[in-house]
């Protein structure tokens, strides 16, 4: 697979990609600590292609009073 996928450490709400370059985003326990999360959700807009596909996961932060089990 590495000729057909490559994973880029940077910013959330500046990822420096192209618009529409990509075709789905994931964010999996990211958003929740996130600055600006509205400037993160513009971001993943930007830059992936129509028809837009995005999974965003969690978006507050778990508590560590709470039980996983209880979200």
């Amino acid at each position: 697979m590495a000729d057909r996928a490559r994973f880029i450490v940077g910013d959330l709400a500046a990822t420096g990609l192209p618009d529409a370059s990509v075709d789905a985003a994931i964010a999996i326990d990211t958003l929740a600590y996130a600055a600006n999360k509205m400037a993160v959700l513009n971001e993943i807009r930007r830059i992936v292609s129509p028809p837009w596909a995005a999974c965003v996961h969690r978006l507050a932060p778990v508590h560590p009073w709470r039980s996983a089990s209880t979200l």
